[in-house]
């Protein structure tokens, strides 16, 4: 059975909507239409929006976890 990280994602998530200059807290970050949406509006690489695309649908937690890990240290 697959662990939630759903906690750890949405926190990841704020940390990189803040990087990009966003506010967090101007979306549920549990929404990922939410999300990317504002991700658009501040202008995210498609990496970051593929990835927040693919969580509960595609990648495992712990892929969408490592992903938005990798992307916020800046290595994407």
């Amino acid at each position: 059975m697959e662990t939630d990280l759903t906690p750890q994602i949405s926190q990841e998530i704020a940390i990189a909507i803040g990087k990009l200059g966003g506010n967090p807290r101007a979306v549920s970050l549990m929404d990922k239409w939410q999300v990317n949406c504002l991700l658009v509006c501040l202008r995210a690489d498609v990496h970051l929006l593929a990835t927040i695309g693919s969580w509960r649908d595609t990648a495992s937690d712990e892929q969408i976890l490592d992903h938005l890990r990798t992307w916020n240290q800046g290595t994407r």
